[in-house]
């Protein structure tokens, strides 16, 4: 163990630029390397193909994601980055790997703010490069790393408010207003942000509420540090930002299809009366996948901590604060959740990180002084244990993504179900061979957006082949006849079927199957047929 608090002191003793850029490179070869290892996702297809149609027609498709429930700010971000020419996966996946960049920083700050030490902050980097659910979603062309991201700025902001209007400044009278607007600025703008990234970003709004009014029930002496001045003061400044954020996202009403932002809520969440009325039995299955969840992609060690953290730690109020805010962020989902998948809870990750290393920044002394074996001990095998299991997460994703160790709902999202993108680029090199001569070709696929056609369309997207290309989903689920103008298109050149095995219904006759693209897991898989000329 002397060995390990030998290098960690040389580490502490370089120059303080050393760290950071040790960290940025770490970071950036982690989550660039292989990058599109993992075919594309159906959510990631009809992201990047909204972006392609707004590069072409801004007037048209600048709000089209709220058509179907989404806030346009990530679709945008896309769009910015198209026009580099490469692959369109590869840029829509690196803008997530920019703003887990971010997100490094970011939380750094929220850390010394917290008053972190050097400890902490080393802790807390580690665990944000290496734990499988920080890696993973940073290397995803989705929503949620940037709704991440702009939670995380709002609750630096409100971090701060909260440091400035506290029991001691207003006695002190040392509040600063300049300090206190650029608080509420940062609290509010951000929340606003992530509004336009991700709808479920209002259950943020609990965060701010508690930090506002439930912030001295954690302390040590609650009653003591009950002020109406203080409520008044914290009541108009986290008033003020919560406006603002409220204010920022109702910029989006001026768009005709605002309504449609909570016109899908019914797909994916429970009423209240729905869950008195007997689907909390859903709601307790949703609290244990919940553990299980976060237990498997941030790795026990980690989710164990702030708990402990809260029974033991010096500063158990503002664990306790910190676990209350990760409640208020995840009990809606796991309340009301009827359709509910591991990213959705990827907004808890911050408090839990956050509250892991500020533990770890306390106990490190201890670490290093404790007499007693049996405690330092502990504490590196859980170490090695978070360290094993990152990476092991990490090298399948790299170099066997079929592996990756998914929970099975993400499995299945992502390797075993339709939403997966296997075959679609072998397809796509098959689709280029066959036009390379100046040949026409016509694909036609089962469903009308998402994995098919949308993650065959995106990749010939401006370029050169799709002059002799006709690619168009059949909006079938499952495919169950081919229309009349495929058979005549058939006579004058070749048309292909490409459809999920399980959603194959169409009679075999005059087809023929020219292509199969297998799933892990004996999956049904992915099948491209010719269409014989009548």
């Amino acid at each position: 163990m002397s060995n390990w608090a030998t290098i960690l002191k040389k580490i502490q003793r370089l120059p303080a630029f050393t760290l950071p850029l040790s960290v940025a490179f770490v970071y950036l070869a982690s989550r660039l390397f292989k990058l599109t290892a993992l075919p594309v996702f159906a959510d990631e297809s009809i992201y990047i193909r909204w972006a392609q149609l707004l590069r072409h027609d801004p007037q048209q498709y600048l709000y089209f994601a709220l058509n179907d429930g989404k806030p346009p700010l990530f679709i945008w971000s896309i769009a910015s980055i198209l026009g580099l020419g490469a692959d369109p996966l590869w840029l829509a996946r690196l803008i997530s790997v920019v703003v887990g960049g971010a997100q490094l920083l970011v939380s750094d700050r929220i850390l010394k703010a917290l008053g972190g030490n050097n400890q902490a902050r080393l802790a807390q980097m580690v665990i944000m490069v290496l734990a499988p659910f920080w890696f993973f979603h940073q290397r995803m062309a989705l929503m949620d790393a940037m709704l991440v991201l702009w939670l995380s700025v709002s609750w630096l902001g409100v971090i701060q408010l909260d440091k400035h209007l506290n029991k001691n400044g207003l006695a002190k009278k040392n509040i600063s207003f300049a300090n206190i607007s650029f608080a509420v600025i940062l609290t509010g703008s951000a929340w606003g942000l992530a509004l336009w990234t991700k709808v479920p970003a209002i259950f943020f709004a609990g965060v701010i509420f508690g930090w506002t009014y439930f912030s001295s029930l954690f302390s040590q002496s609650p009653w003591k540090d009950f002020s109406t001045r203080l409520i008044v003061y914290r009541s108009l400044a986290f008033g003020l930002a919560g406006l603002l954020g409220l204010a920022i996202f109702a910029l989006l009403k001026l768009q005709p299809a605002f309504g449609s932002l909570f016109g899908r809520g019914s797909d994916f969440t429970f009423t209240l009366q729905d869950v008195l009325q007997g689907e909390w039995k859903t709601s307790l299955s949703n609290g244990g996948r919940f553990f299980q969840w976060l237990s498997t992609y941030l790795r026990p060690e980690i989710v164990t901590l702030p708990f402990i953290a809260a029974l033991l730690s010096k500063k158990r109020s503002l664990h306790w604060k910190i676990l209350a805010s990760a409640a208020v962020m995840a009990l809606p989902l796991i309340i009301m959740g009827k359709t509910v998948h591991p990213r959705y809870y990827l907004p808890v990750a911050p408090f839990f990180t956050v509250s892991a290393a500020l533990f770890i920044g306390e106990i490190w002394k201890s670490v290093k002084k404790s007499t007693d074996s049996l405690f330092p001990l502990t504490f590196w095998l859980l170490v090695l244990s978070f360290l094993i299991g990152s990476l092991r997460f990490m090298l399948l994703s790299y170099f066997t993504p079929d592996q990756t160790p998914f929970v099975l709902h993400d499995r299945e999202q992502y390797l075993t179900e339709w939403s997966s993108g296997h075959g679609i680029p072998q397809l796509r090199q098959a689709m280029i061979d066959q036009v390379k001569n100046g040949q026409r070709l016509t694909v036609v696929t089962e469903g009308s957006f998402g994995t098919l056609p949308d993650g065959i369309l995106m990749y010939f997207d401006n370029r050169p082949e799709i002059q002799y290309l006709k690619i168009e989903g059949l909006a079938q689920y499952p495919v169950k006849f081919l229309p009349d103008w495929t058979w005549e298109e058939a006579k004058d050149h070749p048309v292909w079927l490409v459809v999920n095995e399980h959603r194959m219904q169409v009679p075999l006759d005059n087809l023929k199957l020219i292509a199969r693209y297998p799933r892990p897991y004996g999956a049904p898989e992915l099948q491209v047929y010719e269409l014989l000329p009548k």
